[in-house]
């Protein structure tokens, strides 16, 4: 079986979540911010670290899970998951699981850099923490149940949500061929493990160098 999801790459996200885990690590404890008067802000920092932690450590969950079924399923048996379910959506599960993550981990950032605007002993970050990039639109409209609204944007004519799209023509609601849209469908699903490695890269250069 042929897999259009890249799991050492995937992995390689995993060991760079890792990676800034271990870094926040030495970060997390009060002792820290003992030069901070207002206690519940240093509470409500550390909160939000360990948060940001929990969030790393699914970056590793994912890959390692994902590790284990795509060995698995390189011969295929009757209750394998490919047989259960279709391989192109166990491979959209993972690659926009992780633009999930990396929202998360935007969030997580952008409330840590609240904490630093109140007082710079919060401050962890070498430089700003990088932006979400364009293929997180996709996952957004997904979960959201607004295809007709990705259809507008610009990265539809590169990428679909939809395995099964139908458009009206001459009056008639006509699905497209599977030959054109599922390579659109494919190409997003190895965008989302590239752009989530990309962020995950920028941020481990904005937090540990």
């Amino acid at each position: 079986m042929k897999s259009n999801l890249d799991v050492g790459l995937l992995e390689n996200c995993a060991q760079i979540a890792k990676d800034i885990r271990n870094w926040l690590e030495k970060k997390d404890h009060p002792e820290h911010y003992k030069d901070v008067k207002d206690l519940e802000l240093t509470r409500g920092f550390i909160h939000t670290l360990d948060l940001l932690e929990t969030v790393l450590v699914r970056f590793e969950i994912t890959a390692f899970i994902a590790r284990q079924i795509f060995q698995a399923e390189l011969s295929v048996t009757e209750d394998s998951l490919m047989v259960e379910f279709v391989q192109i959506d166990v491979e959209g599960h993972f690659s926009f699981n992780l633009l999930e993550l990396c929202y998360e981990l935007s969030n997580a950032c952008q409330e840590i850099e609240k904490f630093e605007r109140n007082d710079n002993t919060f401050s962890i970050f070498a430089k700003s923490p990088p932006k979400l990039g364009t293929i997180r639109l996709a996952r957004h409209k997904a979960t959201h149940f607004e295809p007709e609204q990705f259809e507008k944007l610009a990265i539809a004519k590169q990428y679909s949500i939809l395995r099964r799209p139908y458009k009206v023509i001459n009056g008639k609601l006509e699905k497209q061929l599977a030959g054109d849209t599922m390579p659109r469908v494919v190409e997003l699903i190895k965008e989302s493990v590239a752009e989530s490695y990309r962020y995950l890269t920028l941020l481990r250069e904005a937090t540990i160098g």
